[in-house]
């Protein structure tokens, strides 16, 4: 699982959220250092956030459609910014309102990676 977030404290408590329900997770601050880690991991998702400094989570997106190699992670916005700017439904999977509970996350993130309940 890769999360992409800003807030540091945020971050912190998704992570332990997803790694105390069995994820593997690494983590990015925006989306141009999420880009880079793409280019060596391949997780089965990404939790992504959409207002954030340096790359935000529309030119993430974009980015993102353009490599074929990446294009088919499924993604789950968390964003209290609704994704209404442009965004075509097929790239990305869920949306998440923040501020979230981490159950509704997790059971989110279960039903994109396909795991059972």
């Amino acid at each position: 699982m890769l999360v992409v977030e800003d807030d540091p404290d945020l971050r912190e408590a998704v992570v332990s959220a997803l790694t105390t329900h069995g994820y593997a997770v690494v983590e990015a601050a925006d989306g141009s250092v999420a880009l880079r880690m793409l280019d060596v991991v391949h997780p089965d998702a990404i939790l992504l956030d959409l207002i954030m400094p340096i790359m935000d989570g529309w030119a993430f997106l974009a980015a993102r459609a353009e490599r074929p190699d990446i294009s088919g992670i499924p993604v789950v916005i968390a964003s209290a910014a609704p994704p209404e700017r442009e965004l075509a439904p097929s790239t990305w999977n869920e949306f998440l309102a923040k501020p979230y509970d981490m159950r509704t996350l997790i059971d989110t993130v279960d039903r994109v990676c396909g795991r059972a309940r």
